[in-house]
């Protein structure tokens, strides 16, 4: 299984990234304390509905994560900021259970569009000089697209071409993320220290089954 997680450290891979999205601004760690009404994946309505409640205003951004050794994803995010300014809040529930904070690069361009529901594609940058990595970023761009073609949030029925597409794309995507997990990984023990640079040891990471 590939894990995705908060970068550790925001070394020169995560700047890179932060400096195509946004050149003047620098990602900052925020705790997350999600509200009970909040939902996953719900980002900019959990946010509103905070500010409709308590004041203060929607800060518009990106989450910056790392998913192993092979590239740098930035998603379209937002954050809350309290009427007395900062510190930021995540106010969503995160999908990665008992998470603390995420890592994230303000960008008051990247605005949200409540009436259409449409989500800006995540930014993705590879960190191993393999085509493979490459070709898996593009198909996750195509998916994405895929998806925004189609009115609705979250589960979105997809038919004819379109389905046979995404069928073609998660295949594909799975059968490039097994290769290079295979040529990668392969000489880690289960108990040493996972090579995408979590921390964890790699069973409790990218070696979970």
């Amino acid at each position: 299984m590939m894990q995705t997680f908060v970068p550790v450290s925001i070394d020169d891979a995560v700047l890179a990234l932060c400096q195509r999205i946004h050149a003047s601004n620098v990602p900052v760690y925020v705790q997350v304390k999600p509200k009970a009404a909040g939902t996953q994946l719900d980002c900019f309505v959990n946010v509103r509905a905070q500010v409709d409640a308590k004041g203060g205003r929607i800060q518009f951004g990106w989450a910056i994560w790392r998913c192993s050794k092979y590239y740098l994803e930035a998603e379209h995010h937002a954050v809350y900021e309290p009427a007395i300014g900062p510190p930021w809040v995540d106010v969503t529930p995160p999908l990665i259970p008992g998470l603390s904070r995420i890592l994230f690069l303000a960008d008051d361009s990247a605005t949200y569009d409540y009436d259409t529901d449409q989500r800006r594609d995540n930014i993705r940058m590879p960190l191993l000089d393999d085509a493979r990595v490459q070709e898996f970023c593009d198909l996750a761009t195509e998916r994405n697209s895929i998806l925004n073609s189609v009115p609705g949030f979250g589960a979105v029925t997809l038919t004819g071409d379109k389905a046979t597409r995404m069928s073609y794309i998660n295949q594909r995507s799975q059968m490039l993320m097994a290769e290079l997990q295979c040529d990668y990984e392969r000489k880690v023990g289960r108990n040493d220290p996972c090579p995408c640079g979590s921390g964890k040891k790699y069973k409790k990471c990218c070696g979970t089954p």
